[in-house]
């Protein structure tokens, strides 16, 4: 599967609708997990586990080319993504991510102290 890049004007065509997600509730949408390299299963539910992440997905055994040593970064250990933004990315519907919850509410990052 080739991925489109969008320019920054597509990007920025679909920031008004990214804005318009709920900021205190929404929806899960779709669960994906990698079992193994180059696979990917959607999920109708999961369990979240502090140790491993999704259970069941290769997160730990799949490693990062990030760490010295190429071990999972346990920061890293899930992915979020904002539907509508999956939408305008031109991802939606598909399969082709790594352990994945993809949620319609407004994500953000906490701030750091």
């Amino acid at each position: 599967m080739k991925i489109k890049h969008l320019t920054l004007d597509e990007l920025e065509a679909g920031l008004a609708d990214i804005r318009q997600s709920p900021q205190d509730g929404g929806v899960l949408e779709m669960i994906v997990r990698r079992p193994s390299t180059d696979e990917r299963e959607l999920l109708h539910e999961g369990e979240l586990d502090t140790a491993v992440g999704l259970v069941g997905d290769n997160w730990q055994a799949r490693g990062s080319r990030h760490t010295p040593d190429g071990s999972a970064i346990p920061e890293a250990q899930l992915t979020l993504m904002n539907s509508r933004t999956a939408v305008i990315a031109g991802r939606w519907p598909g399969t082709n991510y790594s352990s994945i919850l993809i949620s319609a509410r407004k994500i953000c990052r906490p701030a750091r102290s």
